[in-house]
């Protein structure tokens, strides 16, 4: 009846609002919600396209290597870094 249709047409122009909505936000991308340390790491990564460990090290002094390497690795598993090598030669990058 004419409160079943109020009702409905409310719940029409709702909707159709919202999808508008959804559809002009700009996708989050995942860089903005890494960690500051992280995306440093990133940052220094994508300005020297290769670096190694002990760049890192030097870099971030005040941060133990356990951190680093665990940093690392959440970047690699997000695949924002890639690993090359696997001994002390390491060397990461985009």
């Amino acid at each position: 009846t004419k409160f079943v249709e109020f009702i409905l047409e409310g719940l029409v122009t709702q909707t159709k609002k919202a999808l508008e909505e959804l559809k002009n936000t700009k996708e989050e991308k995942i860089e903005d919600t890494l960690l500051p340390r992280r995306s440093e790491i990133l940052s220094i990564i994508r300005d020297h396209r290769m670096i190694s460990f002990d760049f890192l090290k030097r870099r971030f002094s005040k941060i133990s290597p356990s951190t680093l390497h665990y940093d690392l690795s959440c970047l690699r598993k997000q695949k924002l870094i890639k690993k090359i090598g696997s001994t002390r030669g390491v060397l990461y990058g985009i």
